[in-house]
């Protein structure tokens, strides 16, 4: 981000894997100098231990999360001084360490109470306030019931009947709960400031997911029955088509403009509503036979530099 409003502030990230590193990223990318703390025994496990060997773009996810971050790695239980002298300087502390092991360390909310002498926030993380068994991305968009939506388009596409549906490629819950802590952290810092008095809060997946990602697909939704819109496919203005071969069309002409120029550019006899037409397969099945006729090279020489929200994804 170009503006640094941040930049007087430090954060110290004791944080792993995807949500607490995202959001001292956010905060780097605003301009806060931040700190992420690493035991040199256990590391971060998207860049250590069986994260990284199952999948190796893990350690590239830590890269980017990380990057410009000043990392620090020595044994947290061996150098407990340094580890303390580098949350003496945190505005924002985003705490991952399990409460047992702040404890053993003297780092928790009441132990830093007394060292750090500036207001600061102190964020910890947990999966849910109420339930206390495990969780991960692809749990927390179950219980929210937001896979209801992504199964139902998936069947949709005919894989119904298949036994595996692959999930969301994106970890949507992770990437809500790091957004939410990065805010969360700033807003209980403003506290702080305001207040003169440290402040300590926890944050919790589940909740995330319902803040950030519920409402467009609250209760009241769900209960109308309705399970195809604008974003997932509801619209022929609004659709990924197969191109012959590879690669695909990625149209979304919802102004009358675009949706013109969509249709000019594949000589389609449409009328401007029939963008809008969901009811009707022929208009669905027109616009898939076109596209399906043209070739990867032949698409990107008919809509790369066309101003008509039409992208062609090159395998």
């Amino acid at each position: 981000m170009k503006d640094k409003f941040l930049s007087k502030l430090t954060v110290v990230d004791l944080t792993h894997r995807l949500p607490g590193p995202l959001a001292g990223h956010l905060l780097h990318t605003m301009g806060a100098r931040t700190i992420k703390i690493e035991d040199d025994k256990f590391g971060d496990p998207f860049l250590d231990g069986f994260f990284k060997k199952m999948d190796p773009s893990f350690s590239l996810w830590y890269e980017a999360l990380n990057s410009g971050k000043e990392i620090k790695r020595f044994s947290l239980k061996e150098n407990t001084s340094e580890l303390i002298q580098l949350l003496k300087q945190a505005d924002i502390v985003l705490m991952g360490l399990p409460s047992k092991l702040q404890g053993q360390l003297g780092v928790n909310f009441q132990a830093l109470k007394e060292v750090i002498s500036k207001p600061f926030s102190f964020i910890q993380m947990t999966s849910s306030h109420t339930d206390r068994s495990g969780m991960h991305d692809l749990n927390a968009l179950a219980k929210s019931r937001l896979l209801d939506l992504y199964l139902f388009n998936q069947k949709n596409k005919g894989e119904e009947t298949t036994k595996r549906i692959r999930p969301p490629f994106l970890p949507m819950a992770g990437i809500s709960y790091g957004a939410m802590l990065a805010q969360h952290s700033l807003a209980a810092y403003i506290m702080a400031k305001e207040t003169g008095v440290a402040q300590e809060s926890v944050l919790s997946l589940e909740e995330s997911v319902e803040a950030l990602l519920v409402p467009f697909y609250s209760k009241e939704l769900s209960s109308t029955g309705q399970r195809e819109f604008l974003h997932n496919g509801r619209y022929p203005c609004y659709n990924i088509y197969q191109l012959k071969g590879v690669g695909h069309l990625a149209v979304a002409c919802l102004e009358e403009k675009y949706w013109n120029r969509f249709c000019d550019i594949l000589n389609l006899e449409l009328a401007e509503l029939d963008r809008f037409e969901y009811t009707d397969p022929k208009i669905f099945n027109t616009i898939e036979l076109a596209i399906s006729k043209l070739s990867l090279e032949e698409a990107k020489s008919k809509f790369i530099g066309q101003d008509c929200c039409v992208d062609v994804l090159d395998p």
